[in-house]
């Protein structure tokens, strides 16, 4: 009966732990962003907020001109977009995950991969783009 309970406890303890350090743990990536300024030749984080900022224009005009090109294209055309960029998607991911990992675990890691999934998400619009003025 004690080897029980001390094994419930335990567990109720880690249960306790995850519940109340993950979130505290996750949220700062969220104030981070929200309280530190872009400046390119700052600290990582400052550094962070700038590579952050481009992915996010990059990532709002690929949303744009993806929906841009596949309203003017045919169903069988549409479906072959689709796929197309689902592997993109999958390639953008595993290419930054590598080319980041040269930095494997320090503090210039997120840096990096947010750095490259900004240039190849800025590469996929001009390709994109192209797409569009071909059939324009």
């Amino acid at each position: 009966m004690q080897k029980t309970f001390t094994v419930y406890l335990l567990v109720l303890v880690i249960a306790n732990f995850q519940i109340f350090v993950y979130p505290s743990f996750a949220a700062p990536e969220t104030q981070i962003s929200q309280t530190v300024q872009c400046q390119p030749d700052g600290n990582t984080l400052e550094m962070r907020k700038c590579a952050s900022d481009q992915y996010q224009i990059a990532d709002q005009k690929l949303n744009q001109t993806y929906q841009k090109l596949i309203g003017q294209l045919s169903p069988e055309r549409k479906k072959r977009l689709i796929e197309a960029q689902r592997a993109w998607i999958s390639f953008r991911d595993k290419t930054c995950s590598f080319e980041s990992s040269q930095v494997l675990g320090g503090t210039a890691e997120p840096l990096l991969l947010t750095q490259c999934l900004a240039n190849v998400t800025q590469q996929r619009v001009r390709d994109l783009q192209n797409y569009l003025a071909e059939i324009k």
